[in-house]
């Protein structure tokens, strides 16, 4: 099961009790989208299962920023944004599934989250280019110096063309841009929801700190992550004998 932070499981959030100066200190309260699916074969055979995720403020902490309606309008950003031609992500990489969760000062789900089930186009025919452990960061800004100012997450089965020196050409990586910009556009703008201010991307941070996301970058090399092959059997051989 893929997830695409350096953080504990969904299910559980960011882990608690991290101290600054000696003193224990909560989260601040957040919500966070996560679009979820799996890596499907010709005949619907499920390969290997992913997921990323945003953190986005909670201004109100009222039920208006909270919703069905509201997860809603998450989903069909996060599906617009997959289906896109100029996303550039494998039709091997199916979205199923966008959940909106309201994340308290422990780190963990505050009340059940919404959730709105997908089903994007996939199930391509042929044989995957890149293995599903193969990624693309995205990584993330804010005004906040150091560490507990950045963050990034992983796109599914990118399908981006390399070039002869091994990485992503120029062109197709500013094409993806162009498609993250929209998205992120599309979370940061929920018209007709809720009056007040709007819930915006942000990086919650282990140590208490939440700030809004600023600016984002894409490299020209693909990433691995070792947790997007849990499901992929490895189908080891017999072991085969050292001479002494």
């Amino acid at each position: 099961m893929l997830r695409a932070s350096p953080s504990s499981p969904a299910s559980t959030g960011y882990r608690a009790g991290i101290h600054r100066m000696g003193t224990k200190v909560p989260f601040e309260k957040h919500l966070r989208v996560t679009a979820s699916g799996v890596i499907k074969a010709a005949g619907g055979v499920i390969l290997e299962r992913w997921s990323w995720r945003l953190n986005l403020s909670d201004p109100l902490g009222e039920d208006s920023s909270f919703s069905q309606e509201r997860c809603d309008d998450y989903a069909a950003d996060v599906s617009s944004f997959h289906v896109r031609a100029g996303s550039q992500l494998s039709a091997f990489a199916v979205l199923e599934e966008v959940k909106l969760a309201r994340i308290n000062e422990l780190g963990k789900y505050a009340a059940e989250p919404f959730t709105s089930p997908l089903s994007s186009p996939g199930q391509a025919v042929g044989t995957p280019s890149r293995p599903p452990q193969v990624a693309l960061a995205v990584s993330l800004g804010t005004d906040r110096r150091g560490a507990t100012g950045k963050g990034r997450f992983y796109l599914p089965m990118p399908g981006l063309p390399m070039g002869p020196d091994l990485r992503i050409e120029a062109a197709a990586r500013d094409t993806l841009v162009g498609s993250l910009t929209t998205l992120f556009q599309e979370i940061n703008d929920t018209p007709g929801i809720a009056t007040g201010p709007t819930p915006r991307i942000t990086i919650a941070s282990s140590k208490g700190y939440n700030s809004d996301v600023t600016s984002f970058r894409v490299g020209r090399a693909y990433d691995t992550i070792r947790s997007r092959r849990t499901d992929l059997a490895e189908d080891y051989g017999p072991d085969v004998p050292v001479a002494a």
